[in-house]
């Protein structure tokens, strides 16, 4: 179990990573090794939480973590850092307190628009993962997975 996690977290740390140009092949610039730091602490900081969730709901932690990542920025996200909403969960059908952000959305035709929309807003990381995963469980029982 172990090992699958730290397969896992290095197959997350793979996806959030940001591609830049190396110079000569040898040198990554200052824009790489900063955002692999980032890259780097953001994991640090929620890997736990992915690691207790997918104990409880039997998601890969990996799975959450890659989401977590892209859909926060890395944990940069004014959702994330104001609301701990890592994985940009709307209010929909959701009775506890909300956050509300301007979010870009999409219509039939592709064509793109902005609305202010209510988004889920958790006590902690911790709550995010778990509402999170459960929804990722729910949603796989349903479609028989």
């Amino acid at each position: 179990m172990k090992r699958r996690f730290l397969t896992g977290l290095a197959t997350a740390a793979m996806l959030t990573s940001v591609a830049v140009p190396v110079t000569n092949n040898m040198f990554l610039s200052n824009q790489a090794v900063e955002a692999s730091a980032t890259s780097d602490a953001f994991l640090s900081k929620v890997s736990l939480q992915a690691q207790k969730t997918s104990k409880k709901y039997g998601v890969y932690a990996s799975l959450m973590l890659a989401q977590a990542a892209l859909e926060s920025g890395g944990g940069t996200s004014t959702l994330s850092t104001q609301a701990n909403n890592f994985f940009g969960m709307k209010a929909t059908g959701w009775t506890g307190a909300t956050y509300s952000v301007k979010t870009a959305e999409q219509d039939g035709n592709g064509k793109t628009y902005y609305i202010v929309a209510p988004f889920r807003k958790y006590i902690s990381y911790q709550a995010s993962f778990d509402d999170y995963g459960l929804k990722m469980r729910t949603t796989l029982d349903n479609y028989g997975g």
